[in-house]
């Protein structure tokens, strides 16, 4: 009878953090894609428009951790937003976020936050 040995394909070649990324090693966990809608934002600007965005936020303990940020989309009180922010959902988990929406005057400033 023959022994063989060998390592199977793809072992060792994967990082814990893609898979983290796959939720292979959690069956409690599930990555979402948010998408998000405006209605009826109010007008924040004097000459034009609203340029809305959208920033989402976890919140654990006293802390927020940014989860994503959306496109800004210019001078539109009922924006959809095509940008989705991806969040890790986790089952029996209470999870709290926050979904904040701001009117963008100075591009510039946008990844400050």
């Amino acid at each position: 009878m023959k022994t063989i040995q060998g390592q199977a394909v793809g072992a060792g070649a994967i990082s814990d953090d893609q898979l983290d990324q796959l939720n292979i090693n959690d069956g409690l966990t599930q990555r979402l894609m948010l998408s998000f809608t405006g209605v009826n934002l109010p007008n924040l600007d004097q000459r034009s428009k609203t340029d809305a965005f959208c920033v989402l936020w976890e919140l654990k303990g006293n802390q927020k951790q940014k989860r994503g940020q959306t496109e800004v989309v210019l001078d539109n009180l009922n924006p959809q937003f095509v940008s989705t922010i991806d969040v890790a959902f986790a089952f029996e988990e209470n999870q709290q976020f926050l979904l904040e929406v701001f009117d963008a005057d100075d591009m510039n400033q946008l990844h400050n936050l």
